[in-house]
């Protein structure tokens, strides 16, 4: 997402290498085909809900509609108040408002690091099922989760050790990935 330089190769993007990037362009960059959404949610903590959610399209100078971002969260399975702030919200309710503020950009790539790991089982499934969706409309999806059941529903599953890819499946599933960890363990 160059959010972090690369110890080594290229990371291109749109046939763009975004390591040659001015700092300025890769602003841009993130601010209009990437997005993602962190583990920790890194939501503003002075902002409320709504305003968490349209801070990208207030960045990109994009029109906000409230009702959009109400249907977006309702969508989410969001049940708080759009003017509460991130501290007055369980785990869960805060991971969703930053899984909004990632579909609102309707970015090209996503990068999703544990986006359900805060989530009851019901929403855990909603979320991955918007995730889904995305994906099937061409939207390239990179997801981090330790979800066995979760990856077994993927387009591809790379199997990581120590920082570096050890395996590769296309279309897994949940035995494939378990012989695959198993095999890794030894």
């Amino acid at each position: 997402s160059g959010l972090v330089k690369p110890t080594s190769g290229e990371v291109y993007i749109d046939g763009q290498c975004i390591q040659s990037l001015s700092a300025q362009k890769l602003a841009q960059l993130r601010r209009t085909t990437i997005s993602t959404i962190f583990q920790s949610y890194n939501l503003l903590p002075a902002l409320n809900v709504l305003d968490n959610v349209i801070l990208p399209l207030r960045l990109n100078h994009q029109r906000i509609s409230k009702v959009n971002v109400e249907t977006l969260l309702g969508d989410l399975n969001f049940k708080a108040s759009l003017s509460q702030f991130p501290s007055q919200l369980s785990g869960g309710e805060q991971q969703k408002v930053a899984i909004a503020r990632t579909l609102v950009m309707h970015a090209k790539i996503i990068f999703a690091d544990e986006p359900t790991g805060a989530l009851d089982s019901m929403s855990r499934e909603v979320i991955f099922q918007q995730l889904r969706e995305l994906a099937n409309n061409g939207v390239c999806i990179v997801m981090v989760t330790h979800d066995i059941e979760q990856a077994a529903r993927t387009d591809r599953a790379l199997i990581l050790s120590d920082g570096h890819i050890v395996s590769e499946v296309e279309r897994p599933s949940v035995d494939q990935l378990f012989t695959q960890m198993d095999s890794i363990r030894g």
